[in-house]
């Protein structure tokens, strides 16, 4: 089980696993009181997904038609990731991994999609851009500068990815009209 120690290292290997072919997704968030027990929790997925096989015995399980598991932890949250075949597995609750909304925090929403391109990339999920379009709107209204360039700052710490830079370029264009409306002189460029 590969381990992440940053979100845009995390999101990479999702990607990576979902572009080569594993196309269900189960998204695992182990709660806060069991954080102590996380090692644990990975050797028993380890053990009941057998998600440390060697490429020999993932390649056998390929050409019997058996599913491969992987999976990919980042602090308390473990994706655990499977490809097309049979398993003997009785909960069977892997969901198909594009639009798949992963949860970061109470704050932060990505989402897996496939862009124009039809390549993957992340976006962030709904309620995320709207909090971010309400706290701006509410930086211009009340004239809160530290506010706004607090929420810049939170902006570029973002995973730098197409479907973001999408929404980015959305955002700017929000931030034209309001600086139009209540006439501040931040800068509002990236």
């Amino acid at each position: 089980m590969k381990t992440c120690f940053r979100i845009n290292e995390f999101c990479k290997e999702v990607i990576r696993y979902v572009g080569s072919g594993y196309s269900s997704i189960k998204f695992v968030e182990v709660p806060h009181n069991k954080e102590h027990k996380l090692n644990e929790i990975k050797a028993k997925i380890e053990t009941i997904y057998g998600t440390n096989l060697t490429r020999g015995k993932r390649q056998w399980n390929r050409i019997k038609g058996r599913a491969n598991f992987a999976a990919v932890s980042y602090k308390n949250i473990i994706c655990i990731f499977k490809t097309p075949g049979s398993e003997n597995l009785t909960k069977n609750d892997f969901v198909n991994a594009l639009g798949l909304e992963m949860k970061f925090s109470s704050f932060l929403t990505l989402v897996l999609i496939k862009d124009e391109r039809s390549k993957l990339t992340f976006k962030l999920g709904r309620d995320t851009f709207r909090w971010f379009k309400g706290e701006y709107q509410l930086s211009f209204k009340n004239g809160n500068g530290k506010n706004f360039h607090t929420l810049q700052k939170m902006w570029k710490g973002l995973p730098a990815f197409k479907g973001i830079g999408q929404q980015r370029k959305l955002l700017n264009v929000y931030l034209k009209e309001l600086n139009k409306t209540y006439k501040k002189k931040w800068d509002i460029k990236f």
